[in-house]
């Protein structure tokens, strides 16, 4: 919710520069918190900067390491994956290979279950938004 505001207030591609020099300086930063670090980076992808899906994965292989961070990064890529992501798009296949990461790093999947996590995820997907087709 509070991200939603931020973005309504500031979400425009001019603070891009300024958040992605925040994450920079949050990676160095030991003091800094798992939230803290996940709002910089979800803040970056909400204005769709530059190279967002990469800041998003450096961030989930590195930092997303309590299960709550990994949870909110979860729902927030699946929003993109969702609301952005036409389908076989090449930013479909980025938000699914993320999300995909996060369930194998909840260790409720195992690395060779990666094909098997997308194709459900694409299979829920695409159930899911032909009920508003007519």
């Amino acid at each position: 919710m509070f991200q939603v505001v931020l973005y309504d207030w500031v979400g425009s591609k001019k603070i891009s520069q300024i958040v992605l020099n925040k994450i920079k300086e949050d990676r160095k930063n030991n003091e800094c918190s798992d939230l803290e670090k996940f709002m910089s980076v979800f803040t970056y992808a909400d204005i769709q900067a530059k190279n967002y899906p990469e800041i998003i994965k450096n961030y989930i292989k590195g930092n997303a390491r309590s299960n709550t961070i990994r949870d909110l990064s979860f729902f927030k890529i699946t929003t993109y994956f969702y609301l952005r992501a036409k389908p076989n798009s090449k930013s479909e296949m980025i938000y699914l290979d993320l999300l995909a990461e996060l369930k194998i790093k909840s260790k409720k999947f195992k690395k060779n279950d990666k094909e098997y996590i997308i194709k459900q995820l694409k299979e829920h997907k695409e159930k899911n938004t032909d009920m508003f087709d007519d």
